[in-house]
């Protein structure tokens, strides 16, 4: 090999060395890792659809959904910074995370906005004698799947009923920790008196199915009680949940929403937060239009007060566009 050559040979290699490096230093600008929940839950797909928007829409970011187990890994993580962005239930972020209910705080974590609702629904057998969710003392009940943000709603729920002390974890039902599918089985076999649902989404695919099979009745909550949940946690807001969307439910009820938030890390810079709410707020319909029904249910709103202190970027663009 010539001298000529070897010359050229080392230029070549210098530049696609170059060229090698270039694209990873513009891609590593800012790199978002978003922690969302199982494959086969509603938090997965819709990380991966943030994650997407977010490197299309901002220039020098990378994003990628992260599987976690939801949100109280979640909200270690952000802690972490193994994820700087996450979706998360409120309870679980205001701090309800173990089996007595004690809140916990969360130190170095911001809201971005609420990400959704979703309805507690209690349910029932149409020719069950319970008529209030005072009644269900004493009877076997539904309270989702063990350690879930179900659980957890259901729990507090109960003790404005005086069905369950904080304090003690004494429950005054007889519990059943199950999926939405088993609580559906047992309320058709017979096996519950009740069950209490926590579902995004209306009509709830779960519920249009179990009515279809079983003459059921929905069990609303009283107005006093309504307000007490309100005032004691912050995350639970009263709503009224329409009739004739299951077979045979043909009157409203009155019930609770309860939120998930889209957290971040609190030292992320204002304008990157800034930027990721503008984003997501402008693409809203886009969203939705990807079929997920969590999407559905997100609106142009702030976080929930209570559960996390807003992110400066968030405040910034809420106020920018009046959103109080």
């Amino acid at each position: 090999m010539t001298k000529a050559q070897k010359i050229s040979l080392k230029t070549f290699v210098v530049l696609v060395a170059l060229f090698m490096l270039c694209p990873t230093v513009n891609a590593a600008q800012t790199s978002i890792a978003i922690g969302t929940g199982g494959t086969g839950g509603g938090y997965y797909p819709m990380g991966g659809g943030i994650a997407t928007l977010l490197a299309q829409k901002i220039d020098g970011v990378t994003a990628s959904a992260q599987v976690t187990a939801a949100s109280l890994e979640n909200c270690r993580l952000l802690q972490k910074n193994n994820v700087q962005v996450a979706l998360a239930n409120a309870a679980i972020m205001y701090g309800y995370v173990d089996k007595r209910l004690k809140p916990k705080k969360f130190p170095g974590i911001s809201s971005i906005m609420s990400s959704g609702w979703g309805d507690i629904i209690a349910v029932s057998s149409k020719k069950s004698p319970i008529k209030s969710l005072a009644d269900l003392k004493g009877k076997r009940v539904g309270l989702g799947a063990p350690g879930s943000a179900t659980e957890t709603i259901n729990k507090l729920i109960l003790s404005a009923y005086g069905l369950y002390d904080i304090k003690t974890a004494e429950l005054g039902v007889k519990p059943a920790y199950l999926s939405f599918a088993e609580m559906s089985a047992g309320l058709k076999d017979g096996r519950l008196d009740a069950a209490m649902y926590f579902i995004s989404g209306r009509p709830s695919s779960a519920l249009v199915d179990l009515s279809t099979q079983r003459d059921i009745k929905l069990i609303g909550f009283e107005d006093a009680i309504l307000s007490s949940l309100g005032k004691q946690f912050p995350f639970m807001v009263a709503t009224d949940y329409p009739k004739g969307m299951y077979k045979g439910v043909d009157y409203n009820i009155k019930t609770i929403l309860a939120n998930d938030v889209l957290a971040c890390r609190t030292d992320l810079p204002t304008d990157l937060v800034y930027q990721i709410t503008k984003v997501i707020h402008q693409n809203l319909p886009e969203l939705k239009k990807t079929g997920h029904h969590g999407f559905k249910m997100w609106s142009l709103t702030r976080s929930v007060g209570g559960v996390f202190p807003l992110h400066p970027g968030a405040k910034k663009y809420y106020d920018e566009i009046g959103i109080k």
